[in-house]
């Protein structure tokens, strides 16, 4: 793996913590992610009536519609997730399990090539997640939270297998617009019917916020879907979870969320892992 897909994808997981990161922080207002993808999608309109020439219209709109419905799917557990549970317990154990079910397909269905040493790498990341889960000390009121993990990584590698399947006949710069659009087009009614005062709430108070995250989020996807097209599923899934390193530092020293030294341990494996995929 090149030098330079390598920090490519490592930009991506700082991205990615980061506006996950934020969205915890805004709570319960699940509109606000809403607003800021819609933002992100809808600005790509002027793009598409530049190169309307050179789209495949039918593969856009029906590749386009079928990455949006796991997409959105994913936004609906997150946001739940993220309303109940803590940072540091729902980030690993997605991402964590996203790795998994993703590569593993990767690997029998695409049939990527993963060497050993990729192998060594991609088991020490999900060692280090695995130490990352369990070093919480309240197993009672984790058991939810593990539950509502696993829901989001298994969305998680829904959305990444269909979005790695569209870019066999997409260019990344086309798909990602679409997919913001589609997303906010099928999560509105939604949204209307069941978050009316936080939609509103956003659409008046909270558009800046809502701004900075659609910005974050853009740039993470934009980063991985071109980094897709030239990379084994498996190694960028992998590497791409080196973002649970940047998450636990904002959860402890943004949310202040409890940090011991098992999750610094969690981190170390991480961050071993990622170096010996970049190895392999």
């Amino acid at each position: 793996m090149p030098l330079s897909i390598f920090l490519l994808i490592i930009v991506s997981g700082l991205l990615h913590a980061s506006w996950n990161s934020i969205a915890k922080y805004v709570g319960k207002n699940t509109t606000i992610l809403w607003l800021s993808m819609s933002l992100g999608g809808w600005l790509g309109i002027p793009y598409f009536v530049w190169i309307r020439a050179d789209i495949s219209w039918f593969s856009l709109l029906f590749w386009g519609l079928i990455c949006a419905i796991t997409h959105s799917c994913y936004y609906l557990v997150l946001t739940r997730a993220y309303a109940q549970f803590p940072l540091s317990v729902i980030y690993p154990i997605s991402r964590g399990l996203g790795i998994v079910i993703t590569s593993l397909f990767s690997l029998f269905y695409f049939r990527d090539l993963i060497t050993s040493i990729g192998i060594i790498g991609i088991v020490l990341v999900l060692s280090g997640i695995i130490l990352f889960h369990y070093s919480h000390q309240n197993i009672a009121s984790l058991s939810t939270g593990i539950i509502w993990g696993l829901l989001v990584g298994i969305t998680i590698s829904s959305y990444l297998i269909t979005d790695y399947l569209a870019l066999q006949y997409l260019p990344a710069e086309h798909l990602i617009w679409v997919i913001f659009i589609f997303m906010s087009i099928l999560l509105l009614p939604y949204l209307y019917h069941y978050h009316r005062r936080e939609l509103y709430e956003t659409l008046a108070q909270k558009k800046g916020i809502a701004t900075f995250i659609g910005c974050l989020s853009f740039s993470s996807y934009f980063l991985i879907l071109w980094v897709l097209r030239v990379s084994p599923l498996g190694y960028v899934v992998a590497l791409r979870e080196t973002s649970i390193i940047f998450a636990g530092i904002l959860a402890w020293f943004y949310l202040k969320e409890p940090f011991s030294t098992t999750k610094w341990i969690a981190i170390i494996f991480i961050s071993v892992g990622a170096i010996v995929i970049k190895l392999g």
